[in-house]
């Protein structure tokens, strides 16, 4: 994962454009993916950015997710999928749970922007991943992390 070494957090390119391409040869729905506000919230170092706390930085990088997927859903897509493979990841490495816990708030306080009609449109996906070719937490069981998920 890259390291953030200043503030502001902005995002490069929105899924959206992505979309846009993909509308053009698409003949059904389409499902747009998007990284997860856990995943990039990564990129913040442990130790502190001079002018840009940590705090800021979560500001801004909900404020980007919440963009991103407004605008995937106003380009026309069906659904939009949250990518969240760093929870199996993040019980593999923490067995306690608080990473976890702390990835799953974040990403609810990012859905917690959108209405309950466009949180249908809205759905998250977990896997073991799949980095360099290779998955980096499939010897986690699902069960170990859906009980959170589901609070």
């Amino acid at each position: 994962m890259v390291r953030l070494t200043g503030g502001p957090f902005r995002y490069r390119r929105y899924a959206d454009s992505f979309l846009e391409v993909a509308m053009r040869y698409a003949h059904a729905p389409l499902k747009q993916a998007v990284i997860s506000p856990s995943c990039l919230s990564l990129m913040y170092p442990p130790e502190k950015i001079p002018d840009y706390s940590r705090e800021q930085f979560i500001q801004d990088l909900v404020n980007e997710h919440e963009t991103e997927i407004r605008r995937c859903l106003k380009k026309g897509a069906h659904k939009v999928q949250v990518d969240f493979t760093e929870g199996r990841l993040a019980v593999k490495i923490d067995p306690s749970g608080h990473l976890l816990s702390s990835f799953i708030d974040l990403n609810n306080l990012a859905l917690s922007r959108f209405s309950p009609e466009e949180r249908r449109r809205i759905g998250v996906h977990t896997c073991p991943g799949n980095d360099f070719d290779a998955t980096h937490s499939a010897d986690v069981d699902y069960a170990e992390l859906l009980p959170a998920c589901s609070s």
